[in-house]
């Protein structure tokens, strides 16, 4: 994961991919923290305008990108970790072959990751809803030869239903409005989008019959949504759901889980396991990871299957 081979085209590319990498050693003085404020920046200068690069971020893992993009590209060519308690749970489950979901897929990450030859996932469903990240996800997807399925749809508890997007100019930061139309307030910019549930998603590219899956939720704030929408498939199919939650929300999707009597885990950033029965104990675990004020990613698995196995047998007690 060290040797990160880029390509940029273009003495403008060229400059700025140099630049971006001169930036990125230089933060690694203060552990790169910031290092997507100092992106940002550079993508505002005249002389970066327009600049892009290819960069193999893991073996035959390729992904293209605005060079000074603050989201991904201090991880793919600055080389700073991205989730790390992700990729731990990602590559800890990849021996039982299963298909992910990338629901929430943004430019591929994960999807492009899991289907790499270190990972080696049965398959993978990359789905995003805003067409302009989407754009981009379609092209690393072509990138990497096409081996995961992609889809510009917004996952809901139904399928078939348009809703709307705000912020679509921003792909870290759009938020799906479920009240109605573009036109119906969801401010400039907005775009409509129609929605599809789980299994809808699976079927519609015939990946709806495999043995195991992991989802990916990364949907700003349709998480339950997304699994009231998916309640019958899940009854039925062996699966560890990784999803994203706030304290300041009180660990709404978590509680959701917890009430569906799904085993959840806490995954550290170092790889260490911890058991989560309450949203109590969520605010304990998260705290050990200085966490409290952040979002926080955690796993659940259905319970008796082959995930929880996985992760119950990697448990820390503390």
């Amino acid at each position: 994961m060290n040797a990160r081979r880029a390509i940029a085209s273009g003495a403008r590319s060229q400059l700025a991919l140099w630049t971006a990498r001169a930036a990125s050693r230089s933060s690694r003085l203060w552990r790169q923290r910031g290092l997507g404020t100092i992106f940002l920046k550079l993508q505002g200068l005249r002389a970066f305008r327009g600049a892009e690069c290819t960069v193999e971020f893991a073996p035959d893992c390729f992904f293209h990108l605005p060079v000074f993009e603050p989201y991904w590209g201090p991880t793919v060519i600055g080389g700073r970790p991205f989730e790390p308690e992700v990729v731990h749970l990602l590559h800890a489950v990849r021996e039982l072959r299963p298909v992910l979901v990338d629901c929430g897929a943004n430019y591929g990450y994960y999807s492009v990751l899991a289907t790499g030859p270190a990972y080696g996932y049965a398959g993978a469903l990359a789905i995003e809803a805003n067409p302009a990240t989407y754009a981009r996800l379609r092209e690393n997807a072509r990138l990497n030869a096409n081996r995961f399925e992609t889809q510009n749809l917004a996952l809901s508890a139904r399928s078939g239903e348009t809703v709307s997007l705000s912020s679509t100019e921003h792909h870290a930061v759009t938020h799906v409005n479920v009240g109605g139309a573009a036109e119906d307030g969801a401010g400039p910019g907005a775009v409509e989008v129609t929605t599809v549930t789980i299994p809808d998603a699976l079927a519609k590219c015939g990946l709806d019959t495999a043995e195991r899956y992991v989802l990916k939720l990364d949907v700003e704030g349709q998480e339950i949504a997304a699994l009231e929408g998916s309640r019958a498939w899940r009854d039925g199919t062996d699966h560890l759901i990784v999803y994203e939650d706030w304290a300041d929300s009180g660990f709404e999707t978590t509680a959701a889980l917890l009430a569906e009597d799904y085993p959840v885990f806490f995954v550290r950033k170092d790889g260490r396991v911890h058991r989560v029965t309450s949203t109590d104990e969520a605010l304990r675990v998260i705290s050990l990871d200085g966490k409290v004020s952040r979002s926080c990613n955690f796993a659940a698995t259905k319970r008796g299957g082959a995930f929880e196995a996985k992760l119950a047998g990697a448990l820390t007690h503390a």
